[in-house]
């Protein structure tokens, strides 16, 4: 299973993970760049997962 994380209550988070679910069927190298600039902590998870 692909980690998703919590979503985010607010706006700039529930549009992160629109763009989080499409960008992981497109690109997963991109949408790891991605997750990396949105937060450095859902990164880290990601690292280790």
């Amino acid at each position: 299973m692909f980690y998703t994380g919590k979503r985010n209550a607010s706006p700039e988070g529930e549009a992160f993970f629109e763009s989080f679910y499409f960008y992981h069927s497109q690109n997963k190298q991109e949408i790891y760049l991605k997750a990396a600039v949105f937060s450095k902590k859902l990164y880290l998870r990601m690292k280790i997962w």
